[in-house]
């Protein structure tokens, strides 16, 4: 599936949204409440003349590369938060628009009574590794330095988010064995 394209191809329906709005049958009317239902989680209501296909509309002309990369990340990713929770964390506030598995980790790690909050997650995402893989002793005889630019490399080829320059050794050897 190409996000961006499915984008860019309900985006060009709009001129024509009069013809399609109440047709439930209509297949570029499918196609957006199919687009609207993966990126928002919700159907357009099946009620003629729906003001929810307008804002569904406005809205997603605003979706950009950054925005399309963050969902797709979202999408692939084994930590969903439940819809209507919101988590301050580090200076900023991620609900289940925003939360990555990078950042599910590092928040779940610090303070784990919070996967309450999440609806999907790894089975043993609490479980403390007690024997290191080759890899990780690896990883870690590295400095933070040539930890952070391992990660940037990482996140450059991905085409993601590279942890915070401030971020703990920890967090950058999760985030390479992570996404390796």
């Amino acid at each position: 599936m190409n996000l961006k394209k499915n984008i860019q191809e309900v985006i060009s329906y709009i001129g024509a949204v009069n013809e399609w709005r109440n047709d439930f049958s209509d297949p570029r009317r499918k196609k957006a409440d199919s687009l609207n239902q993966l990126l928002y989680g919700e159907s357009f209501q099946k009620i003629k003349g729906c003001g929810c296909i307008d804002d569904f509309l406005n809205v997603l002309t605003f979706w950009n590369d950054d925005k399309i990369k963050l969902k797709i990340k979202q999408m692939a990713g084994l930590y969903r938060m439940k819809k209507g929770e919101l988590v301050g964390f580090g200076g900023s506030h991620y609900t289940e628009a925003n939360m990555t598995d990078n950042k599910a980790i590092e928040i779940l790690s610090r303070f784990p009574n919070l996967i309450d909050l999440f609806d999907e997650f790894p089975e043993n995402w609490n479980k403390k590794k007690e024997v290191r893989t080759n890899r990780e002793i690896e990883l870690y005889a590295l400095n933070k330095s040539e930890l952070r630019e391992l990660c940037v490399v990482i996140a450059v080829c991905k085409e993601i988010e590279s942890p915070k320059k401030k971020s703990r050794e920890k967090t950058l050897v999760d985030f390479i064995i992570i996404n390796e």
